[in-house]
């Protein structure tokens, strides 16, 4: 999750700077409604590709009680990039473990902000 910031801005960039009109990398307007979409992401997405198209190969992971470390990592880090999201909005006190993460979202996400409204032309909002 701590790389979601520089991850978006790369793509936002590529996007910005792309040839193509049409570019898909930066699906998000804003590095908030990426944090914010990851849930969704997760559940409509990543669940649907490891059960149909990789046939639930991740299941050799469990252990003999049942338990996946896979699996349990990626819903811990989908909840913490939820509570990333709700800190930046102030809905939410962040678990022990984000905090750390939210200083320098904030710096990307203020930077990106900066930005956009740098780029704007001027009198549009």
């Amino acid at each position: 999750p701590e790389r979601l910031p520089a991850l978006y801005l790369e793509f936002w960039e590529a996007g910005k700077f792309s040839k193509c009109k049409e570019s898909s990398f930066a699906v998000y307007p804003s590095l908030l409604d990426l944090l914010q979409g990851t849930e969704k992401f997760y559940h409509n997405y990543v669940i649907r590709m490891l059960e149909r198209e990789w046939k639930g190969i991740y299941r050799v992971l469990e252990d003999e009680y049942g338990v996946n470390s896979y699996v349990e990592r990626m819903r811990f880090n989908v909840r913490r990039v939820s509570f990333m999201a709700q800190s930046l909005t102030g809905a939410s006190q962040s678990p022990a473990g984000v905090s750390q993460s939210l200083t320098g979202t904030r710096q990307m996400l203020t930077a990106t902000r900066l930005d956009d409204e740098a780029r704007r032309p001027l009198g549009r909002k």
